[in-house]
């Protein structure tokens, strides 16, 4: 109930909320948005999660696994805090490859490939 009383005078208040996975237009609230094309993280976003203390890579990696939510991002980043760097290059592995599913992987290893297997959880 704060939140609404807080967000009132907004210009878009009244306005229906983005479908998902799309960005918000060049004039809203924060004015980020009018140079990103889209493709790359919010340098806004990567500053705020950088300031709790997460690299710039872990940042962009959770950015980019939550669509640019930096809300979303931060807890992306505290769910996978055991294996960043592992989750980050799943993300990437998970990219290249097409976004496809899994993966075999041959070999052994680490404890943290096998947790991985799957893929990033889709947020």
């Amino acid at each position: 109930m704060e939140w609404i009383f807080a967000h009132m005078e907004d210009a878009d208040f009244n306005e229906p909320l983005p479908p998902p996975g799309t960005t918000p237009p060049a004039d809203a609230a924060t004015g980020a948005g009018a140079g990103g094309g889209g493709d790359g993280p919010n340098p806004e976003h990567v500053m705020m999660l950088t300031s709790m203390g997460f690299s710039d890579v872990h940042a962009a990696g959770a950015l980019k696994a939550t669509d640019n939510d930096m809300e979303r991002a931060a807890d992306w980043l505290f769910s996978h805090s055991d294996d960043l760097d592992g989750a980050v290059a799943a993300l990437d592995a998970g990219a290249a490859a097409g976004g496809g599913g899994g993966g075999g992987g041959g070999g052994g290893g680490g404890g943290a490939a096998a947790a991985l297997e799957g893929g990033p959880a889709t947020y």
